[in-house]
């Protein structure tokens, strides 16, 4: 069976324009865009008109690992990719969309803080852990999640953990399995969507544990 890739493309709507004046009075000097692929065109023309202001242009998925150079402005739809940066850097963050321009809060972050301490006491009280891993191609981290499900059997000997390989992940869907806790080991927006998952990177931080590249 052949796969046709198509690229999907965000057009701007008659009545919207790219309103790069408000971007240049609240942003710094030096800017990092970020771009979700469906808006790499806008993203572009953006980055024509703020000429050298701009010090780096990429595009970011799900699973990408940003080293933030300057500010950083994400062009796109949806905030999973903006929260996840602001949880990960020590930098400026706007979204930017429709015509409008948002900054990530210190509020905004200091929340997400708190409700991952929560999440952490849960992983700590939880029984039954489940082991979330993709089989896509990019976000496949098996070979981890086998060696961390070792080191947290070593860890934990009164925990059960499970294996779950999936492709296509139903957050509702896993309430269909007797799991306590979520630990994900694919695409790092999920960690948004539900109280009972949270990213593996967090907890190899959260334990101290150290894990193979």
């Amino acid at each position: 069976m052949k796969v046709l890739f198509i690229e999907s493309k965000k057009k701007l709507k008659k009545d919207e324009v790219l309103n790069v004046e408000n971007i240049k009075k609240k942003l710094s000097k030096e800017v990092h865009i970020l771009y979700t692929i469906q808006y790499k065109n806008i993203a572009e023309k953006i980055k024509k008109q703020l000429g050298n202001r701009v010090i780096a242009f990429n595009q970011i998925i799900g699973c990408s690992k940003v080293n933030p150079k300057g500010t950083l402005l994400l062009i796109g739809s949806g905030r999973f990719h903006a929260l996840n940066l602001a949880l990960t850097t020590n930098k400026e963050i706007y979204v930017y969309e429709s015509g409008k321009i948002k900054k990530i809060t210190e509020q905004e972050i200091k929340k997400l803080r708190r409700r991952e301490k929560g999440k952490l006491s849960r992983f700590l009280s939880s029984g039954k852990i489940g082991l979330l891993i993709s089989i896509k191609p990019g976000q496949n981290n098996l070979d981890k999640a086998k060696e961390f499900k070792k080191k947290l059997e070593n860890r934990f000997p009164e925990k059960s953990f499970y294996v779950f390989l999936v492709d296509t992940i139903n957050i509702q869907e896993l309430e269909n399995f007797s799991v306590d806790f979520w630990i994900n080991f694919a695409c790092p927006g999920l960690q948004f969507d539900s109280e009972k998952l949270m990213n593996y990177e967090k907890i190899v931080s959260f334990l101290n544990i150290k894990n193979k590249k």
